[in-house]
């Protein structure tokens, strides 16, 4: 089998993957900007965070519903924001947003800190997108080069060999045509 018809394919399977792993921590930042959001709001206004979680919980599946659940049962617990949110683990809530939460605990800049990390959450969130729409271009033409350069190369070689099996003519009898 010729490289060039391997090529797309594979070049198509990479773009494939690195698109699903994207899409993931898309929504996952997504999650997570939607949820600092929520818990914001809820500590500006003074209203108890577990309730909120309880409702949040019936909202999501799965892994989403298990980083709700550990927080609510951390603060049910009696733990603070902070490691409430370190039990849901750092696939969803990193250190620094740990740090930032533990600094702003006990103080009234809680709904401010959790309303500017939603922010930030909401520019990264941004950027992606706007990043893999600058991405997209490039690797559909890409994809369409190789795709096109696979078909065109295949037509050429069907060519070349139609027209190398068509039977010689003598020189001889080609002229009298004329």
């Amino acid at each position: 089998m010729r490289l060039s018809l391997l090529l797309p394919g594979v070049v198509f399977l990479v773009a494939a993957s690195i698109w699903l792993r994207a899409w993931r921590a898309r929504g996952r930042l997504e999650f997570r900007l939607r949820l600092l959001q929520l818990l914001g709001m809820a500590c500006e206004r003074g209203q108890p965070l577990p309730p909120l979680l309880i409702a949040v919980e019936r909202e999501h599946t799965r892994g989403r519903r298990r980083a709700v659940t550990a927080i609510r049962e951390a603060l049910e617990a009696g733990a603070g924001l902070p490691a409430a949110l370190g039990a849901a683990g750092r696939r969803w809530f990193d250190t620094d947003v740990v740090n930032a939460l533990e600094a702003a605990e006990g103080t009234e800049r809680m709904g401010a800190t959790l309303a500017s990390l939603a922010e930030e959450d909401a520019l990264e969130l941004h950027a992606r997108h706007r990043l893999g729409l600058a991405l997209l271009y490039p690797a559909l033409l890409v994809l369409l080069v190789l795709g096109l350069h696979g078909f065109v190369g295949r037509l050429l070689d069907r060519l070349d060999q139609w027209y190398w099996s068509i039977p010689a003519t003598d020189i001889g009898s080609f002229a009298a045509l004329w």
